[in-house]
Order: C-alpha cells, then structure tokens, then sequence
C-alpha cells in the first residue's frame, strides 16, 4: 500500500493509497498515534475500496511527544481544523473515521462539516462524565480545579479550560455513522454509548469480548469484519458523451451472466465464461468490486455491457510502481465494432492521469486478441515489450504484448 509520510501546518501526517477524490480522516485515540494496529488496519480496508486514508498525531502522540502544545481539546480541535482545510483540497468527498478520544475531538471538531460517512470505533461520547469520573477517583473537586486552575495525578493531568470548554460544549452530532463498541468498556458506560446511538441514529455492533482499547487478535479480527462489513465503497461515476462508468452492483448478475457465458468473450481477456447468474454474482463480489472497476453503461440504459478498470501499482501483475496503473477492459458481443471501449479507455485515462495523479498506464493484450491491440492504437500506447506467461484462470500459457502511455504523453496527444 502506498504511503507518503507529510507536515500539515506542522502535524506529522501520513497519507495512506494513491490519491483519490474520497478521502478519510482517521483520528487515533489516546495513548496512540498515527500509525498504530487500529488506523493500519482501517487504512489497508478504506485503500481496498477505492479511499485515500489521511491520518495525524494528535498533541503529545507519535511524533509530537517533545512539543509544548498540550493534548486539550481546544488545540487538539484547532489542529483538526488544519487538517479538515488540507483534505477539502486534495479530495471531494470527505468521510470520518475516530477512534476513542479522537472520536469526540472529531465531533468536537467537525459538527458543522458535511461528512459523507462516519465510522467510531470505542467512541467517547461524553467527554464531561469520564472527566468527572476521573476527578472523583483522585478527589478532586470541581471547586479546587478552578482555584489551581491545573493539577496532576499520577495518571492525568487535569485543566480547568479544558474541563470548562468540555462542560460547555456538549456533543452534538448528526452525521450518519456506525460505531463498534466493547461490552467490557469500562471508560464508557454501555448506557452512555447507546444514548448516543439512539439520540444520533447510529447504527451500533457491540462486541462481547470487546474492551475500550481493541488490542487482541480477537478483538482487531472482529474489527476488520465488522469494517467489511459497514465500510461504504466509493460510488464515483465517470462519464463520456455516449457512456456512463459506475461501480458494479450485485444486480448485474444476471445481466453479466448473459453476456460472460459467451466463449468469445472471457478467455481471450484472461478469464473463463461465467457458468451461472451465482457464478457471476461472485465474480462480482469478489472480483468487479475492487476499487477503480467500472460497469460500462449506455447513458439512458442502466445495463451493463462490459467492465473496464485500473490496477494501481501492486494489484497489477506487470511488475509496476504504486504511481503508475494497467488499464483492463472487455465488451459484450453485441456492442463490438461501436467505439465504446476506445471511449471508456481515454475516459479512465483522463481519470487516471488527473484525478488519480497516475505517470503512467500500461495496457496488454494475448497475441491474436486484434481488437483490443486496435483499442490501444486508437488510444495512443506505445509498444513496450513481449512476455509468455501462464494464466492460472484459464490454465493456458499466453504471449502478452504490453504497452504503455506516460502522462507526458498522454498532456501532448491531448493538446494537439
């Protein structure tokens, strides 16, 4: 997965995937930082379906331990802010994923902010009551902290702006969101957790076994199904004169079955004929679900009549860097010779090029395989080198013929 380490105002950031136009902040929790087991996990499943993942050190975390700035929530909310300024200009749609502590300072933060989607793992719902909790371990009165105005336990340090910003600001949150929580949460009370749940219409999973901080094989195994589970796929949509790219939708079964049986079809591109609707709603699950795979639609018609994607850096079997991607590409029968997948091609390309901020797309084809070398041609590759390769889909041993197209390329043929 490509990761590209950054300074955002000064907060030690990291980018996670390639770039693309829906992107998640992911806030850590505390005693934590930017890239713990949590924002790893949660970032290799946000980059599988299509995300950018953007994660930072919060005040005294990773990174920041030595600075002066002090984890309250005034400048934890500041910094948010920083980093809410700097996602809206590198992506259109902005979702939210926070952990612990870092859910709260993200709702703190971001109550105004239109977010597409919201994920809370062990969320702290109410900031004041562990506060107060924590005060009343350590007997501390709300009248002395506002007398010494700071005090110190052996566990944390309490402030009174900090406790004063938190009594005055409750939490208020209406985004859509599903949150994952422990039963065995002994920072925040089951009952509190599910108010939230219920006030904010959150769709909650308890674990049994879970506890506040997920930290055991079980426990993270349960959060990457429950993250399988309830982690949207991006729904872009790429259009052409005569064509609309969208994602695949498990409805396209039967319709991907009708023109994926044909043997003219899947074995000169790599794969076997579909053998069942079944088949092919696997094949869609499994397969055309992948981030960057399109349905290819004839605006005014919803029906699927081909599929064309790209495979950025290691998904691609060439051997490519995780700046550069393959294109794929294949057509139903019926529509051959019409010029659709010359049209889809230099819209993902453009795509590609532009919004992905790919230098270069390769393409291949099976010796033999004359439509797809002409698609190439009409889109302007360039010969790079043939290969023998044996594809274990179909079990036979194919000549590849590979080209590719650099971004300097592609800038030149269009300005001309």
């Amino acid at each position: 997965m490509e990761k590209q380490t950054l300074y955002i105002n000064g907060i030690s950031s990291v980018l996670w995937g390639a770039a693309s136009k829906c992107l998640f902040i992911a806030v850590h929790g505390d005693s934590s930082h930017k890239e713990d087991d949590v924002i790893r996990i949660f970032a290799g499943k946000a980059v599988g379906k299509g995300y950018q993942v953007l994660s930072f050190d919060l005040p005294e975390h990773g990174d920041r331990k030595a600075e002066n700035r002090l984890c309250k929530v005034q400048n934890c909310i500041e910094d948010l802010n920083a980093i809410m300024q700097y996602a809206r200009a590198q992506a259109k749609e902005i979702s939210l994923f926070g952990c612990s502590m870092g859910a709260y300072f993200a709702m703190m933060a971001y109550r105004d902010e239109p977010i597409l989607q919201t994920l809370f793992l062990s969320p702290v719902v109410d900031m004041l009551r562990i506060i107060q909790n924590m005060m009343t371990w350590f007997e501390v009165s709300e009248e002395r902290l506002q007398k010494e105005r700071e005090i110190a336990t052996p566990v944390k340090t309490f402030y009174w702006d900090y406790y004063q910003y938190v009594k005055e600001h409750p939490v208020e949150w209406d985004k859509p969101t599903k949150l994952l929580y422990g039963i065995k949460d002994t920072l925040c009370e089951p009952d509190y957790v599910k108010n939230f749940a219920e006030q904010t219409h959150a769709a909650m999973t308890v674990m049994e076994d879970g506890e506040h901080f997920f930290h055991t094989q079980e426990q993270l195994a349960c959060f990457r199904g429950w993250l399988c589970e309830t982690l949207e796929g991006k729904t872009m949509t790429l259009e052409t004169i005569r064509l609309l790219l969208r994602t695949w939708k498990q409805s396209d079964a039967e319709n991907l079955y009708k023109y994926a049986k044909d043997p003219r079809v899947g074995p000169i591109a790599g794969w076997p004929v579909h053998t069942s609707v079944e088949n092919s709603r696997d094949i869609i699950r499994e397969v055309l679900s992948a981030a960057e795979t399109y349905a290819v639609t004839v605006k005014g018609d919803d029906t699927a009549i081909g599929s064309i994607g790209l495979m950025i850096g290691g998904i691609s079997n060439l051997g490519i860097p995780e700046n550069e991607g393959e294109i794929g590409y294949w057509i139903a029968v019926p529509y051959w010779g019409q010029g659709y997948i010359p049209e889809a091609t230099g819209e993902l390309m453009r795509h590609g090029f532009e919004d992905l901020g790919l230098t270069a797309i390769w393409c291949g084809y099976f010796d033999g395989n004359e439509k797809s070398k002409r698609v190439g041609e009409k889109c302007g590759f360039q010969y790079v080198r043939t290969e023998k390769k044996h594809w274990p889909l179909i079990g036979e041993t194919k000549t590849q013929h590979i080209t590719r197209m650099t971004k300097e390329e592609w800038m030149r043929r269009n300005e001309q």
